[in-house]
């Protein structure tokens, strides 16, 4: 079985026409070679052979979409690992006439991620608010949150990239908030440190123009 699994990787590999890789190593593009016999292949496995995921790491299909002529199709994958989402961690898988010609994205790289928590959600809400140092909220306005279906935040658990040097990243465990403030008005997301309550990141939702003055 061993030799047979051998054979198959190779002759996988040997269908590569073309591959990117980022600073980091990890592949960017990989093209394929017409002809290839990859739709055989489940798209968990594609990713095992060419990405080098772990056992723990799993892609996820969050969308698919064909163009008007039925020959095109686009699949875009979520990575998780050990359940969790990996935020930017989008791969996507490209095919044409069911054939598949390419895959581009970004992953990253599992090596001692550590997925446990010490803050609940809660108290994590409290630190982003405190970073955000809002006098009101959007989810205490009723009238807002009935017709909207925004509410109160509870926080996803997340891993995020944090920029560790030379082109390297360090997935963090993260609370992740889309915090509505009211006054002074503002909206994005902010990740919060699932362990020691450091705020890692604001990813601006609610964009301000500035205005000049005539």
């Amino acid at each position: 079985v061993g030799v047979l699994f051998l054979s198959s990787t190779l002759t996988v590999h040997a269908q590569v026409s073309k591959k990117v890789l980022h600073e980091n190593g990890t592949p960017s593009l990989i093209s394929f070679a017409q002809g290839n016999n990859l739709s055989s292949l489940s798209a968990q496995n594609i990713f095992q052979q060419y990405l080098g995921i772990s056992a723990n790491t799993s892609m996820k299909l969050v969308k698919t979409e064909v163009d008007k002529t039925g020959k095109f199709t686009d699949e875009k994958y979520q990575m998780y690992f050990d359940g969790l989402p990996v935020e930017y961690g989008i791969y996507n898988l490209h095919y044409k006439n069911a054939s598949l010609t390419a895959m581009n994205g970004e992953i990253f790289k599992t090596d001692a991620v550590q997925t446990q928590v010490s803050l609940s959600a809660e108290q994590a809400l409290n630190k982003a608010k405190k970073y955000v140092n809002a006098t009101s909220y959007m989810w205490e306005d009723d009238s807002y949150t009935e017709v909207s279906g925004y509410k109160k935040p509870s926080g996803e658990k997340v891993l995020l990239p944090v920029y560790a040097g030379n082109g390297d990243y360090k997935l963090i465990t993260a609370y992740k908030f889309d915090i509505y403030a009211a006054a002074p008005i503002s909206r994005g997301w902010v990740f919060v440190d699932a362990n020691d309550g450091k705020i890692l990141s604001y990813d601006a939702i609610m964009k301000h123009a500035k205005m000049n003055d005539n």
